[in-house]
C-alpha cells in the first residue's frame, strides 16, 4: 500500500509527534511518504522520523498566496500514484484537486473543528469517542475512532525502589504548549498557590514548553511568590521527556480542551500517577477515572484537594501498575498505526 501523509506545518505539539510515530511504525508495513506542505517545521521532531520514511517538503511560506507548491503536491499525487492521502490538518482539502478527494482521509486531532470541507474526505478517523462524538452532535457526521498511540519501548518507567521517594520534595510536572486558554496551566499554578497559603511549601512545578502564555505564567508566580517552587524549563525533545517523566511524582494536565490527552497516556507509561481536568478526552484516557484522577475543569480549588489527595494515597504503587498495564493494551502505537491501515480502505 502506497502511503501519503499530509500535515500544513511540523511544530512540536500532539499532532505531529503522533504523526512521527505512525509514518515510522507503519514504515514497517508499507511504502510510506509524509509531505510538509509550509516551511515551519521544528526540525529535532523531523530528526526522529525512520529513514524508510520519505519526507517530501514544500516549503511553502505560511499564509503564502503563491500556486507553486500547491501545484507541486497535486503533481507529486498524481506522479507516484497514492493509494491513501491521509491528512493531519482538516483545511487540506481545499488544495488538493476533487480528482483526489475520493482517496482522502482526515484525522481530527480536536473537539470543535470547522464542519466546512469535512465532508470532501473520503473517510474521518477521530483520536477518541470524545471528538467522534463531538462531531457527530455538531455535524452529522460518522468518524471511526483510533486511538492515539504511544511508543512504550521508548519511555523508560519508575521502577518499585523509586516509587518509595527520598525526597521532601514532591515534585509535579505539566507537558504542553504554554497556551493558558486551552492547556490551563494558570489554573495549577493558583493550586499551588492555594497550598502555599496553607504551609504546603514543598510541592515543585516543572512547566515542559514554550508558548504565547509564558509571560502570563511567569507574572502569575511571580506575583504570588512561587519562584522557588515553579520552574519553567522550555521545549525539550521527545528523549528528554521521556527519559525524565519517571523523574516526577505526579502528573498533571489542567487542560480546558483536549482532545486526547497524549502526555497522559504518556505519565501512565512512566508509572507515575496522573492528575486531569474532567473534560472528555482525558477522562477517556484514564478509564473515566478508574486509572487516575480527576478535578473539575477550571476549578483551582478542587485540584488542590486532589494533589492532596494523590500525595496521601496510600496505595500509588497499585495504581501506577494498573494504569500502565491498560494503557499497554489500549494505547499502542503498534495497535494504532495497524487500525489505521486496516481501516484506510474498508
Amino acid at each position: 500500500m502506497k502511503i501519503l501523509h499530509i500535515i500544513f506545518s511540523m511544530h512540536t505539539g500532539g499532532t505531529e509527534t503522533m504523526l512521527v510515530d505512525i509514518v515510522n511504525e507503519q514504515a514497517q508495513h508499507a511504502d510510506v511518504t509524509l509531505v510538509i506542505v509550509n516551511k515551519e517545521i521544528y526540525e529535532p521532531i523531523v530528526a526522529k522520523i525512520s529513514s524508510e520514511v520519505k519526507v517530501i517538503r514544500l516549503n511553502r511560506l505560511s499564509g503564502s498566496r503563491s500556486v507553486f507548491p500547491l501545484i507541486k503536491l497535486n503533481y507529486l499525487i498524481w506522479k507516484y500514484k497514492f493509494e491513501v492521502l491521509h491528512c493531519h490538518t482538516y483545511t487540506l482539502s481545499s488544495i488538493l484537486l476533487p480528482v483526489f478527494w475520493s482517496k482522502s482521509k482526515l484525522t481530527l486531532h480536536n473537539t470543535g473543528i470547522e464542519s466546512k470541507n469535512l465532508s470532501r474526505y473520503e473517510k474521518l478517523f477521530a483520536i477518541s469517542d470524545a471528538v467522534a462524538l463531538d462531531l457527530k452532535l455538531r455535524t452529522g457526521l460518522n468518524s471511526k475512532v483510533v486511538a492515539n498511540g504511544v511508543d512504550f519501548s521508548s519511555i523508560e518507567a519508575k521502577t518499585a525502589d523509586t516509587m518509595q521517594r527520598v525526597t521532601d520534595d514532591y515534585r509535579i510536572v505539566q507537558v504542553g504548549r504554554l497556551d493558558a486558554d486551552k492547556k490551563g496551566q494558570h489554573i495549577l499554578i493558583e493550586a499551588l498557590h492555594l497550598l502555599h497559603e496553607q504551609g504546603i511549601e514543598n510541592i515543585k512545578v516543572d512547566f515542559i514548553g514554550e508558548g504565547d502564555s509564558f509571560l502570563f505564567l511567569k507574572n502569575l508566580v511571580q506575583q504570588y511568590s512561587l519562584q522557588h517552587q515553579v520552574r519553567f524549563l522550555g521545549l525539550k525533545d521527545r528523549s528528554y521527556i521521556y527519559t525524565h517523566l519517571k523523574d516526577y511524582d505526579l502528573l498533571v494536565q489542567p487542560s480546558f480542551y483536549e482532545g486526547f490527552g497524549l502526555t497522559v497516556a504518556e505519565g501512565m507509561a512512566a508509572k507515575i500517577p496522573v492528575l486531569v481536568s474532567d473534560i472528555e478526552g482525558p477522562m477517556e484516557v484514564i478509564g473515566k477515572g478508574k486509572y487516575g484522577r480527576y478535578f473539575a475543569c477550571g476549578d483551582a480549588k478542587d485540584l488542590a484537594g486532589k494533589i492532596l489527595e494523590t500525595i496521601h494515597a496510600q496505595n500509588v504503587k497499585e495504581e501506577v501498575e494498573k494504569a500502565y498495564s491498560y494503557a499497554v493494551n489500549k494505547f499502542s502505537i503498534k495497535n494504532t498505526a495497524h487500525q489505521y491501515i486496516k481501516n484506510y480502505n474498508s
